[in-house]
């Protein structure tokens, strides 16, 4: 009966004025991706498609064993012209396409150019022979289950589905057209509704502790010892995995229009961002700090702060190549293999020495520091130790200004973040 109600409530949902054509081009979309040997694809088209094969397309077909009884009274439940049109599609395709055709050369190919870098194992396997029956990420199969009886729930398969499909439809608002014309509720874009959590300890991110880690001490020039930070000087506000649409990648992510900056903007925090941006496309990750309790605009006064007044003078004041030879970053593995956690070390590290760094200041609004990781070959070997192990990886990055006389020490923690088993399979975008 649960079964019946949520069918009822899809076909309501089909039903309506100019859905069922927004479904169709999903469907006709996924059918021609279909239609590609597996491997052709990114990891999270091929979730994606797995998903529709299996879980969608069933769901849609069964729509014409829907009948008019208990529907009396409400004929909107009863499936209509275009919604039987979708269903009997849905189960011709089915009948035609019940498995897809694998892609040996092509794993074979990508496999040879991954064993390039060192240390590739485990991404590579992801391409073997022994992976051509791969399950999608953990829990992905779990993504459409229903656990309520409540009607509504029945169109929750498509908020799923259609939400990892909408990115195709670069600029064309599919997400959002299905939303308003279904009468589902409003589609958030806020940060905090995107897949990619504060808090979760897989696929999730959140705070690093700064004051774990040894930043040099007020006598350093003398002695050199290094002390425990004080609390990071701003916090984070949102961290961002993301694929971009353009293949150059953003360097200058706080400009985009449905980047990360922006979208925090939209949905209310005036203060001022401190953004670092890692640039590794299709890939990026960009972290968006702001002070705690901070002004509109504003960075957090000195107040007599020597780390804060070198802060002021990074921001306002340094040449590029100046700020290149005083922005530092420690990296620490907490939890992954242990060839990871010796190759990216605990050293703090100043980037700009190794490293394209661009940066970008819209005063009163944002002050940015871009890192074009595939300017390294050093860097681009350790990105693809990390790429490997990602699942398995709990990784802090910490930030600091490096003090060079008196009157810049001690260090202090700009901020820092916690990525706890990402899945590079479960990004956003295409931005």
């Amino acid at each position: 009966e649960v079964a019946v109600h949520h069918l009822g409530y899809l076909a309501r949902f089909l039903n309506k004025e100019g859905v069922a054509a927004k479904v169709k081009a999903t469907n006709t979309l996924s059918a021609w991706q279909f239609q590609a040997p597996r491997g052709m694809l990114n990891e999270s088209d091929e979730v994606a498609l797995r998903m529709w094969h299996c879980m969608v397309l069933p769901t849609l077909g069964a729509l014409a064993q829907l009948t008019e009884n208990g529907h009396e009274k409400d004929r909107s439940h009863v499936p209509g012209p275009e919604c039987l049109e979708i269903a009997a599609w849905a189960g011709e395709f089915l009948s035609a396409n019940k498995v897809r055709r694998q892609s040996s050369l092509f794993r074979r190919t990508f496999s040879t150019k991954l064993a390039r870098f060192p240390s590739m194992e485990s991404f590579v396997s992801c391409f073997s022979s022994e992976s051509e029956h791969e399950e999608p990420p953990h829990g992905a199969e779990h993504e459409l289950e229903h656990q309520s009886d409540s009607e509504e729930d029945g169109a929750q398969m498509f908020e799923s589905f259609l939400s990892m499909r909408s990115g195709t439809f670069s600029g064309s608002g599919l997400l959002e057209n299905l939303w308003s014309l279904g009468g589902l509720g409003s589609s958030s874009s806020a940060p905090s509704a995107w897949e990619f959590k504060r808090g979760e300890t897989d696929h999730g991110w959140d705070e690093a502790d700064a004051t774990q880690i040894n930043v040099r001490g007020s006598n350093f020039l003398k002695d050199k010892n290094k002390n425990p930070s004080e609390t990071s000087v701003f916090e984070v506000v949102h961290l961002d995995l993301y694929e971009c649409e353009d293949q150059k990648g953003y360097p200058n992510i706080s400009a985009i229009d449905n980047g990360v900056v922006k979208e925090l903007r939209k949905a209310g925090d005036e203060r001022f961002f401190f953004v670092v941006n890692f640039c590794m496309p299709p890939l990026q990750i960009s972290c968006v700090f702001a002070a705690k309790g901070g002004l509109a605009g504003q960075l957090p006064p000195a107040d007599g702060s020597k780390s804060a007044a070198l802060l002021h003078r990074f921001v306002e004041e340094m040449s590029d190549a100046e700020r290149s030879q005083r922005f530092k970053v420690i990296p620490w593995v907490r939890e992954g293999p242990w060839i990871v956690q010796k190759a990216v070390g605990r050293t703090p590290a100043i980037i700009g020495k190794s490293l394209k760094v661009s940066y970008f200041h819209d005063k009163s609004n944002y002050f940015e520091v871009s890192v074009d990781i595939f300017s390294s070959s050093a860097a681009q070997r350790i990105l693809s130790l990390l790429k490997g192990a990602a699942k398995a990886l709990t990784l802090e990055v910490f930030f600091v200004l490096e003090g060079k006389d008196p009157e810049e020490l001690p260090e202090h923690i700009l901020g820092g973040f916690r990525v706890s088993r990402g899945d590079l399979s479960r990004t956003r975008g295409p931005v």
